[in-house]
């Protein structure tokens, strides 16, 4: 896990079943497997959750101790 190339994709493609009826892989849908770096999911994604009726998102970054923060990239593009 991690290291150059990682990205939570290979977790979620790699997960199991653990039970009867346990739905894994859950694997992504119409947008396929994006990077969020990039301009272009982000505007199919707000598309696709408008014509559902979804008007907003949340976004998670964590703040620590002397203002090291990590993703913070998504919450800071969006804000921009």
């Amino acid at each position: 896990m991690g290291g150059p190339g990682f990205t939570e994709w290979r977790n979620v493609a790699g997960a199991r079943k653990r039970f009867p009826g346990h739905r894994q892989p859950h694997l992504p849908g119409v947008l396929g497997f994006y990077d969020l770096r990039l301009l272009e999911p982000w505007e199919a994604e707000a598309e696709i959750a408008g014509v559902h009726g979804i008007e907003a998102f949340c976004y998670r970054h964590h703040w620590f101790g002397g203002g090291r923060r990590i993703l913070e990239r998504p919450f800071t593009d969006v804000l921009c």
